[in-house]
């Protein structure tokens, strides 16, 4: 769930540019060059450019089943030691893409709403239940927040973007893209 996220704070930065980079195997940017690159409980493989002019990269999660694209030139956080997923930032640090399963489930789609909700502190933006999904969002601390979940018996799968205000035009652009990338795992079982 939201609380899961792994915090910004884990680049360094200079002047609102990350100092240090999280690579995999080799630089991520490498993978345009090779067709799979796998890490443990993690893969990366080369897309095409899409009809934005925006490169990317498809993450594979291994222990969750899901899988979603992500910009070509963000940076990925550090692995969780427990597998459940992965962070993956733009040069600046200012933008981010968090993707994870979580094995805590609920009675209801509604309790899951409910409980991202009042976790999260603000009004929401935009809210939409489906029968096994539902997407939120909402503005905090000068950010946007769009999250969509799955939610099974077992185990739920989240993405969540967020991005500075002011690259709204931009996001209204790449959402879609992310948002229809992102497919779930088996969320009947615990992983």
């Amino acid at each position: 769930m939201l609380k899961h996220f792994i915090p910004l704070n884990i680049l360094s930065f200079k002047n609102n540019v990350p100092t240090n980079k999280f690579t995999v195997s080799k630089n991520v940017n490498d993978a345009e060059s090779s067709d799979l690159k796998n890490e443990k409980n993690n893969s990366f493989k080369n897309n095409n450019t899409t009809n934005t002019g925006q490169s990317y990269l498809t993450y594979y999660n291994e222990r969750y089943g899901f899988s979603t694209k992500y910009p070509a030139n963000f940076i990925p956080g550090p692995l969780p030691t427990n597998g459940d997923g992965r962070s993956f930032y733009s040069p600046d640090g200012l933008e981010e893409i968090t993707v994870f399963g979580s094995n805590y489930t609920f009675q209801t789609i509604d309790d899951a709403v409910k409980f991202e909700i009042e976790n999260i502190g603000v009004d929401l933006s935009y809210k939409y239940i489906h029968d096994n999904w539902f997407v939120i969002s909402y503005i905090k601390d000068g950010y946007i927040y769009y999250v969509k979940e799955y939610v099974g018996k077992g185990s739920t799968n989240t993405l969540l973007i967020r991005y500075p205000i002011s690259l709204k035009e931009k996001y209204s652009r790449l959402i879609p893209i992310l948002v229809s990338s992102f497919k779930p795992g088996n969320l009947d079982i615990f992983h």
